[in-house]
């Protein structure tokens, strides 16, 4: 049996940003996996990888294999290989399918699935350059415009000194983002989109166009009720109450939200704080300054704040407030998590 890379196989996973069987640009032009690909190659088991190696296998020796046959070869290969390749194999692994890709752009120049899957392994410029044009080709793909944002706040230093950045990147940021939030079809995508494009209003100077914009997201989204919605891809709490929420002044929303979680908690057993505790750690979190803000990425994001040092002030006061109402009894590890951070006079500045 090969030694096996299960964890580069789900970092792999993550970067693409996609399930093994799914598509990163799922209403966009181009090739699929087969069902038989997927069949046979979408699986953990010993006998899925054997039925898999097996498949790719023949889709190798097939003499003149069609565009769809190479396209299922080269998922396949990706797919399998990561998890069932030797750790130093797995560079030679991506050359392999780097060229495989490369030919079928070649031949499909306009085929959004195989540019998605070749930027994945391509080097950054080229990357980039295919971002853009799947951003022009596909403007629906929320998982291709969340990475392009990546690369353009990157390039335009994340919001800082904005005076000194290359205004037509500053551009095309403002413009991804305004196509990312049209098109994003969950709760989390519209807050990714939505915080950066509020933070974008503002540092253009654009105040009354960020009050009217975060009072769309607001009643789009039904902020207040962001705790309680079904969004699977993210924490409601964390929308409302963490840095996007904060980016975007719902602030006071959230603030809200814990104080009426609280009362209701308060006046029965029945009800759980623990929601209000999760929202007031997510919101200290941003208040107080006990760690810099970081992109998952490693890069510095931006030294942005929505709201101002005296306002932040406030918002400590209240959260610190509605924290030492809770009695002593109704007190949990994440309660304290949270009292700990805001039970002194700390202001971000």
């Amino acid at each position: 049996m090969r030694k096996l890379a299960p964890i580069l196989f789900g970092v792999s996973l993550l970067a693409v940003g996609i399930s093994a069987s799914d598509v990163a640009c799922p209403k966009s032009p181009g090739l699929r996996p087969s069902d038989e690909a997927k069949e046979k190659c979408v699986g953990t088991s010993q006998e899925s990888l054997d039925q898999c190696w097996t498949f790719i296998k023949h889709l190798e020796n097939i003499e003149d294999p069609t565009a769809q046959q190479r396209f299922d070869w080269a998922f396949s290969l990706r797919l399998l290989g990561r998890l069932d390749t030797p750790v130093d194999q797995l560079e030679a692994l991506d050359r392999k399918l780097l060229k495989g890709w490369r030919k079928l752009h070649e031949e499909l120049p306009f085929d959004v699935q195989v540019m998605w899957r070749l930027s994945v392994l391509e080097d950054e410029e080229t990357k980039l350059d295919l971002r853009r044009r799947i951003a022009d080709q596909a403007p629906d793909c929320t998982t291709n415009n969340k990475w392009l944002v990546t690369d353009l706040d990157e390039m335009t230093n994340f919001g800082n000194n904005r005076e000194e950045q290359d205004p037509s990147l500053v551009q095309e940021l403002v413009s991804i983002l305004d196509q990312g939030f049209e098109h994003a079809e969950t709760v989390s995508g519209k807050m990714y989109f939505g915080h950066l494009r509020h933070r974008e209003f503002l540092l253009a100077g654009k105040v009354i166009a960020a009050k009217t914009f975060r009072s769309q997201v607001i009643l789009e989204l039904d902020a207040a009720n962001l705790p309680f919605q079904t969004d699977t891809t993210a924490h409601g709490w964390d929308l409302l109450c963490g840095l996007m929420g904060y980016q975007i002044r719902f602030a006071d929303i959230c603030l809200d939200m814990i104080e009426k979680n609280l009362d209701n908690a308060m006046k029965t057993d029945r009800v759980s704080p623990e929601g209000a505790f999760w929202g007031a750690n997510a919101l200290a979190n941003v208040l107080i300054p006990v760690r810099s803000f970081n992109s998952p990425s490693g890069f510095p994001t931006s030294t942005f704040r929505a709201y101002g040092a005296s306002e932040d002030a406030r918002l400590i006061a209240r959260l610190r407030d509605l924290l030492k109402s809770v009695p002593e009894g109704r007190r949990s590890d994440l309660f304290l998590n949270a009292y700990e951070l805001v039970r002194l006079d700390l202001v971000t500045k």
